[in-house]
């Protein structure tokens, strides 16, 4: 069993509106395009590059989009490939099973997407139940209707709980960061314990004062404006790596929420079993599912089987043999009686 990722890469320094949501832009000059050049005069519509193979497709005068995919021939390569940095890149895990059961052989494929949301240092759970979460995605996300009268009721009460959890989780993100460079900065004037009898102050007044995704823009100068002191500023830049780290993990959020993603694998033999929403013959299709990755890690499995065709040959064979010696046995032991 396999996997086969394809990627589609605009790289160009401008992008494009109408393929956006359907490629990566690449401003960079990554891609070895003289070489590219020299496949498409010789009529190659194939090429390889940086070890990724891909299809050229003329979209323009002077364009080419290139589609390109790349192979996994086993499972510690592939996670090798797909390791990613929390908060900055997605990543996932995988994990191929496969059980030998004589007349069929077994495969399960198991693949973990771990969560990019930037704010992890208060947990959810700490205010909506995983049970409400569920609801929440089944009707808001994948757009099923609810089972019972009641759950409409449910999430519109978690919805409250919700937003607020990610106020206080988005605040203490940065909270966080800005005790540890007012404690790098060692001002006797502005002190961690200064701060923090001042922390729900400084809760409410960045809450109020703008609404997200601009909260993180206002930060600084709420903090000064409440601890009424400019050395904040300086807390800040003794700091200024972690709260540039924050920053970066907040546009790649922002970046995976203006996509799509999908995930599709394909399996040997006959799907047996999945949590998948879409089947298609051996190919099992998850869709939507990256809103839940916010929320914690997302499983996708599927399991197959395979006919062992030879072995039920062998196994007729054998039979068939066995009746048959034992046919002539007896035949055998009549003729001796007689």
């Amino acid at each position: 069993s396999g996997k086969l990722y394809s990627y589609r890469i605009l790289n160009r320094p401008a992008g494009s509106p109408f393929i956006t949501r359907y490629a990566w832009h690449v401003p960079e000059p990554v891609l070895d395009v003289a070489k590219m050049q020299d496949d498409l005069k010789r009529g190659d519509k194939v090429v390889t590059t940086g070890g990724i193979h891909g299809l050229v497709e003329k979209v323009g005068d002077k364009k080419h989009l290139l589609t390109a995919s790349r192979v996994f021939h086993d499972i510690p390569s592939m996670n090798d490939a797909l390791r990613g940095e929390g908060g900055l890149t997605l990543h996932s895990r995988a994990d191929l099973e496969e059980e030998f059961l004589w007349f069929f052989t077994a495969y399960r494929y198991h693949e973990v997407y771990e969560t990019f949301n930037p704010y992890v240092r208060i947990p959810i759970t700490n205010y909506v139940s995983p049970t409400e979460v569920d609801l929440w995605l089944r009707h808001e996300i994948y757009e099923e209707p609810y089972r019972f009268k009641g759950d409409s009721l449910s999430v519109d009460d978690a919805s409250d709980r919700y937003e607020e959890w990610y106020a206080r989780s988005f605040f203490e993100s940065y909270y966080t960061i800005f005790l540890k460079g007012v404690e790098l900065l060692g001002d006797a004037s502005l002190t961690t314990e200064d701060v923090d009898l001042q922390k729900e102050d400084l809760f409410h007044a960045v809450y109020e004062r703008s609404p997200e995704p601009k909260r993180a823009l206002i930060v600084g100068e709420v903090f000064e404006e409440v601890l009424r002191t400019e050395r904040v500023q300086a807390a800040i830049k003794a700091n200024a790596e972690e709260f540039e780290q924050l920053e970066q993990k907040e546009e790649f959020e922002s970046r995976v929420f203006r996509n799509d993603y999908e995930a599709h694998v394909v399996m040997p033999g006959l799907i047996t079993d999945t949590n998948a929403p879409t089947v298609e013959g051996n190919k099992a299709s998850w869709s939507k599912f990256m809103t839940s990755c916010y929320f914690g890690e997302y499983e996708i499995w599927v399991e197959s089987r395979v006919v062992n065709w030879w072995a039920i040959l062998l196994t007729a064979a054998l039979v068939v043999i066995g009746i048959a010696g034992y046919t002539i046995g007896i035949a055998r032991r009549k003729v001796g009686r007689a």
